[in-house]
């Protein structure tokens, strides 16, 4: 598994962020609420994962609209196993690759 973000991103810093204001300050990329978002997947493996090998890859949020590139899933799964941290990039959307 690789931290496809880190390709685009790599350079910039990660953080790690208070959960519950990732949440109210953020948006997922889905266009969906959290707690829509937490309706439609299937969270049980996304704990399990979390819990036995921890967070491989920080979230990516973009600014300044705040709406979440990547790691929405695990946003999900960290507030659903009462996290009160993870780990962040923050990163702008000039910053992408033109495909």
């Amino acid at each position: 598994m690789n931290d496809d973000m880190a390709v685009y991103y790599g350079d910039a810093p990660v953080f790690t962020v208070n959960l519950e204001g990732l949440r109210k300050n953020t948006t997922p990329g889905s266009g969906l609420t959290w707690q829509e978002e937490e309706d439609t997947i299937d969270i049980v493996p996304l704990i399990s994962s979390l819990q036995n090998r921890g967070q491989k890859f920080p979230v990516t949020v973009e600014v300044p609209s705040m709406r979440v590139l990547d790691g929405h899933h695990r946003i999900c799964a960290a507030w659903c196993m009462g996290r009160k941290t993870l780990k962040v990039r923050f990163v702008h959307l000039e910053e992408t690759p033109n495909d």
